[in-house]
């Protein structure tokens, strides 16, 4: 038994062959029956090698054979397709992580990030459009339990939410679940260049893509006026970020709440979702396991604990030097691994 749950965690074998066929962009050509030789001469591939793949695929029971014909399984095609639904941006994410991981041991060796020992850390080959679909596949089965997590009501009654600043907040996945919860509602996106546009393809179908803007900025060198004004009469009653903090240093997250802070109105809310660890940062196993991809490719992220986040926001003060938290509370979402830290502000 010992064994054999050794051997299970050092079996790469499944992962690398689906995402070769990721890599390889044959997927797409799997969504109505197609012959390997079709598929390898689509692609300029070795035939007999493709076969092989597609057999092991078949093995996998991500695609059916019938005679020379290949096709993805009828409950897959969804995922493996092109909509909303898909998690193939998800997929090429993970293939961008797979040559960092395959550093782990000079990583762990110097102590230092993939992106640093490349010495090309600005310029991640990473593409943009996989990460943002990426984050709408990981966000899309959480988002609706987020809000519920976030209590509204409790906040003081959805109708005193007005307004509400997501940070990172990508392709929109939770702007849409905050709009559907506050009819109304004032809803802005801050986020980098060239994510609005590979948002709208998530928000093309959406009853809300009228009611959500963005504002173009890196959130920690951002202007205060770009975000609430110059006066600072456009502050936010919720001011959110989603699994955003694994990628900063401690000094970065203190500099991030102090701008939520200082962007929402008296009295509101800052939230933070992530991938949170307990205090000896084994439990839960994966955000341990999380944290040492933000190890691999990042230079000073890491997986937080609840009580690191927290005591940070505590010590929150305002220019004044008074204490801005009034208190906050944390709460573990079904994925068992990820999230919510809420900090009510004074008024």
């Amino acid at each position: 038994m010992n064994k054999q749950y050794l051997l299970q965690i050092a079996d790469f074998w499944k992962t690398r062959i689906l995402l070769t066929a990721v890599e390889l962009e044959i997927l797409p050509l799997l969504q109505s029956p197609s012959t390997a030789s079709n598929i390898a001469r689509a692609k300029d591939l070795d035939t007999g090698a493709t076969e092989r793949l597609l057999d092991a695929l078949v093995a996998l029971e991500i695609l059916h054979k019938t005679d020379n014909d290949y096709e993805i399984t009828h409950h897959f095609k969804k995922e493996l397709g092109d909509g909303v639904h898909s998690i193939i941006g998800m997929l090429r994410h993970r293939l961008h992580l797979w040559n960092s991981w395959s550093m782990l041991s000079e990583i762990v060796r110097s102590g230092k990030c993939y992106y640093e020992l490349k010495g090309s850390y600005d310029e991640r080959g990473e593409n943009l459009v996989d990460f943002i679909r990426a984050m709408a596949a990981s966000g899309v089965n959480i988002a609706e339990e987020t809000l519920i997590a976030l209590d509204l009501e409790a906040f003081g009654g959805v109708g005193d939410v007005d307004s509400v600043l997501d940070i990172g907040g990508g392709p929109a996945i939770f702007a849409i679940e905050f709009c559907k919860a506050l009819p109304g509602i004032r809803m802005v996106i801050l986020d980098r260049p060239g994510v609005k546009e590979i948002a709208a393809e998530f928000l093309e179908n959406s009853p809300y893509k009228d009611e959500i803007s963005f504002i173009d900025g890196d959130v920690l060198t951002v202007d205060n006026a770009d975000v609430i004004g110059e006066t600072g009469d456009k502050k936010f009653d919720i001011v959110f970020a989603s699994n955003l903090i694994h990628s900063m240093s401690p000094d970065e997250v203190r500099e991030l709440l102090r701008r939520m802070a200082r962007w929402a109105n008296p009295g509101g809310q800052i939230v933070l979702k992530d991938f949170y660890l307990e205090d000896n940062r084994t439990h839960p196993s994966r955000s341990a396991l999380f944290d040492i991809n933000m190890l691999t490719n990042t230079p000073e992220g890491k997986s937080y604990t609840w009580s690191e986040v927290e005591t940070m926001m505590n010590y929150l003060v305002n220019e004044n030097g008074g204490k801005v938290v009034k208190k906050t509370s944390h709460v573990y979402l079904s994925d068992g691994f990820s999230g919510i830290i809420v900090a009510d502000l004074n008024g």
